[in-house]
């Protein structure tokens, strides 16, 4: 699967119907300090170089949450316009992030 390091951005493909379909989407974790589940999701992005920007958790955050009827703890998974609890992270991130095993020879390698 491609990824573009340089900046947040991550190109999701799907091969699905026939057609090659490319989303372009900015990731961000609304994390707070010390908090393990917030570190659980940094982490697996980080071990799957998916490029992504970290805000903390404030009471402007919060507003703007609320005024979309989004009540979420951090963390929060946000992928492009959509946003993601915790629990939601962990029963479909296979789905959000489908990952391909890369043995390192492949033209849009993530390890190159």
């Amino acid at each position: 699967m491609p990824k573009n390091r340089a900046t947040n951005i991550y190109m999701l493909s799907s091969n699905k119907y026939s057609s090659h379909v490319i989303l372009m989407v900015e990731i961000t974790v609304i994390s707070l300090p010390d908090c393990s589940k917030c570190e659980e999701i940094k982490l697996y992005l980080k071990e799957n170089h998916i490029p992504f920007t970290e805000k903390t958790f404030n009471s402007d955050i919060q507003t703007d949450l609320v005024m979309e009827n989004i009540y979420y703890n951090p963390p929060i998974l946000v992928i492009g316009d959509k946003k993601y609890s915790y629990k939601d992270f962990i029963a479909k991130k296979d789905e959000l992030f489908p990952i391909e095993d890369c043995s390192g020879d492949c033209a849009n390698c993530c390890q190159k």
